[in-house]
């Protein structure tokens, strides 16, 4: 169950929220949030996706301060703001790259059959 102060700034939705295009079996069997974290993607998910995403404006301090650490100006230290940060890192893809000894200059068409 989530604590007031866990919460307190934020506006819980009328309705669960759940991304199915990035967590499709739920917040809480991706295997990326705790309970917790998933229960509270679910409540409060959608008011912090429309208020990084510009849709709705800040309304509260701890709105303003989730809104600093999405732009990366300080680093997240309440519950929702880790939250909502581990929401955003799940998000980015993240390059890998390898490389290989085989050089473009190579050229194979002059090699006989």
């Amino acid at each position: 169950m989530l604590q007031v102060e866990e919460t307190q700034g934020f506006e819980r939705g009328a309705s669960r929220w759940y991304d199915n295009v990035n967590c499709p079996h739920g917040f809480a069997r991706s295997g990326h949030f705790t309970l917790k974290q998933a229960e509270f993607l679910e409540w409060y998910g959608r008011s912090l996706k429309a208020l990084t995403a510009g849709e709705v404006l800040a309304g509260t301090p701890e709105q303003e301060e989730l809104l600093k650490v999405v732009t990366g100006e300080k680093p997240a230290e309440t519950f929702a703001e880790k939250t909502w940060n581990r929401y955003v890192q799940i998000l980015t893809p993240h390059w890998v790259s390898f490389c290989s000894e085989f050089s473009p200059s190579s050229d194979y068409s002059s090699e006989s059959a």
